[in-house]
């Protein structure tokens, strides 16, 4: 991840230049704990939670706990979070 930002400058490019790099991490077992399949994390300031920058985004998604979300909660094709794009990709996967 810190190679693909660090890849979008030259020499003495200002860093006002980056684009944002979010990196996607599907996992098939369970590495973070919690019970959400899905988290989402970024750059802050521990104690005031402030935001550092929004150029860094990493995304993991637990393919185990998806499945025992999606086994919890007994999806059929009517329900309106089974229809989401993610979820569709989830169930591909």
């Amino acid at each position: 991840m810190s190679k693909m930002l660090l890849t979008q400058l030259d020499k003495g490019e200002d860093y006002s230049c980056l684009n944002r790099t979010v990196t996607i991490n599907i996992l098939n077992f369970n590495y973070l704990d919690e019970e959400r399949f899905i988290k989402n994390y970024a750059l802050f300031e521990k104690t005031t939670k402030q935001s550092l920058t929004d150029l860094l985004e990493l995304i993991f998604i637990e393919l185990p706990k998806f499945n025992h979300y999606k086994e919890k909660h007994k999806w059929n094709i009517q329900d309106k979070e089974f229809n989401e794009k993610l979820y569709k990709w989830l169930m591909f996967l």
